[in-house]
């Protein structure tokens, strides 16, 4: 018995291998500019507010404040949140100036005053308050964490792979300044 094969029936077949040959061995490059790591997908910053132990509330625009004209105005010990991605090795530090990254490097780790990150006692991935990270202090992080001074800062969050050498996700960078 034949049975009757269709020239429709290869298609599936044929597109497959054509997808797995064009695929195979290169890697996705991105290329998202206004993130702090332009070949990473974005960690979303979305508006949020938090109150200081004096009970006065303070707001975060998110990525909404991008591109805004002023920084949000934030008390000397910040919170910070960010939408979970679900990767373990995430870092968030504050800068005194604009983060510089060239080839996947940060450029200007001297100017990171404050640090969190995944490997620290306190904090979760999504939502870090100030006394959760620590002072850096050229490029050292210390066992200290001091408040802010009165200053304007650049902060943002960034992700790696589970072996730590490839950077995934990366947020905007974002400032704010602190008014004591």
């Amino acid at each position: 018995m034949k049975i009757p094969i269709s020239k429709y029936t290869c298609i599936p077949f044929v597109l497959f291998v054509l997808l797995f040959n064009c695929t195979e061995g290169e890697e996705e490059v991105l290329q998202n500019d206004e993130l702090i790591f332009s070949d990473s997908y974005q960690i979303k910053i979305p508006g949020y507010q938090y109150y200081d132990n004096e009970g006065n509330l303070f707001l975060v625009r998110g990525d909404t404040s991008y591109q805004a004209v002023y920084p949000d105005t934030l008390n000397n010990k910040p919170s910070f949140v960010w939408d979970s991605i679900g990767l373990k090795i995430i870092t968030v530090a504050i800068f005194t100036s604009p983060i510089i990254v060239e080839n996947d490097q940060i450029m200007n780790v001297e100017d990171i005053v404050w640090e969190w990150h995944s490997g620290m006692d306190f904090g979760k991935e999504g939502y870090v308050q100030f006394i959760e990270g620590k002072n850096v202090i050229q490029g050292e992080i210390t066992n200290t964490v001091t408040p802010l001074q009165e200053a304007k800062y650049y902060w943002g969050v960034w992700a790696w792979n589970s072996t730590g050498k490839k950077i995934l996700y990366s947020s905007r960078q974002l400032g704010f300044y602190v008014l004591n």
